[in-house]
């Protein structure tokens, strides 16, 4: 909301990619994770990118495609991160 406000945008803006970058950059972020769920028959796939905010460089990114709830979504997800952006470590850029 605050970084929102300071950029002269409304509270309600949709925080795509792009904006998402530029509110990283101006909050000293150096980088922003981007993803979406999309349905594919029962089913779904999973997509997590880890994106440099100041150069929109992909620093990674992972796929996992499953069924069912969200919960195992969730789970897929985690599990996608680790194994993509280093197993659970904290990594700076």
């Amino acid at each position: 909301g605050a970084a929102l406000a300071r950029m002269q945008r409304p509270p309600t803006a949709k925080l795509d990619s792009s904006l998402a970058r530029d509110v990283a950059v101006r909050e000293g972020v150096k980088a922003i994770l981007d993803g979406e769920v999309a349905g594919v028959g029962s089913g779904y796939i999973v997509t997590l990118r880890l994106i440099r905010a100041d150069s929109g460089v992909l620093l990674a990114s992972v796929n996992a495609a499953g069924e069912g709830s969200g919960l195992e979504a969730e789970h897929l997800l985690e599990v996608g991160e680790r194994g993509a952006l280093g197993g659970g470590r904290r990594k700076r850029y």
